[in-house]
């Protein structure tokens, strides 16, 4: 199967991406090329991320403990922003 790069250095000066004519269609309308191929050689196709997943030692307690630990202190640091005082501002005028 030919690639896209290849057909576009065969038709050269032409460039096939050009729309024209009563229809007004591109080279590429007429190419029998499945669209999951001309994907693949899109340089816009999205990026494949792995994932990698690593077992700890931690065990079924020590997880659950963790979590726990975790969740308390989220907690205590919302309530002690519920309770830092404001900064007050207070107007104070200069007699001279």
């Amino acid at each position: 199967m030919l690639t896209c790069r290849e057909c576009l250095e065969r038709m050269k000066p032409d460039d096939p991406h050009i729309r024209s004519g009563r229809y007004n269609l591109c080279g590429c309308d007429y190419c029998d090329k499945p669209t999951y191929y001309r994907d693949l050689e899109s340089d816009n196709s999205p990026q494949v991320v792995e994932h990698i997943h690593r077992r700890s030692d931690m065990g079924k307690k020590e997880f659950d403990l963790l979590q726990y630990t975790v969740v308390k202190v989220a907690y205590l640091e919302k309530r002690l922003n519920e309770r830092k005082p404001t900064k007050q501002t207070t107007k104070f005028t200069i007699r001279p």
